[in-house]
């Protein structure tokens, strides 16, 4: 990766592709498949720091648009719904405590064999979450026409089946 005074980051050449493979997404960076590498410790944790470069922002937002720009994706992020497709069909802000937050990604190392404790997983959501509240550009925040999700009572599957609720009672466009 490199960076370039104009643009941030050179991404210029690098491109997002979202593929739907036996009903799994996977996310492409140029061609090559990071589904699983982009939820890795260190990854989560410099991406909200890279984030508030307000070139880079300006790259990811332009790429997550294109890799979506056919419509039928379902995305995530901190600013999906309001800065990458404030015009989406059906907008969830999905939320829970910190301290849910902190054990779920914690139990995802524990699953993956990464040697983290749960108390640094909590300091680093805390921490993350300030920085993306607190960035002037694309700042974490719920869209006005976003349905309000929080998960911290309901166990994964149980919130997976409202979303798809959610999304099957959506009226269309």
């Amino acid at each position: 990766m490199s960076w370039t005074s104009d643009r941030g980051f050179v991404a210029g050449e690098t491109h997002i592709d979202l593929r739907n493979e036996n009903g799994q997404q996977k996310i492409l960076l140029d061609g090559q498949d990071v589904t699983t590498e982009i939820r890795a410790r260190e990854i989560s944790k410099a991406a909200s720091k890279i984030a508030v470069i307000p070139g880079v922002r300006r790259v990811l937002v332009a790429e997550q648009r294109r890799a979506g720009q056919l419509g039928g994706v379902v995305m995530e992020g901190r600013d999906v719904g309001t800065i990458v497709f404030p015009d989406a069909d059906l907008k969830i802000y999905l939320t829970a405590s910190p301290d849910v937050r902190a054990e779920r990604r914690w139990r995802e190392h524990q699953q993956r064999g990464d040697k983290v404790d749960l108390a640094g997983t909590l300091e680093e959501v805390r921490e993350r979450d300030l920085r993306d509240v607190e960035r002037k550009t694309s700042p974490l925040k719920r869209a006005e026409d976003a349905v309000l999700v929080d998960s911290s009572a309901m166990p994964i599957p149980e919130v997976a089946r409202l979303i798809v609720l959610l999304a099957k009672d959506k009226p269309s466009k």
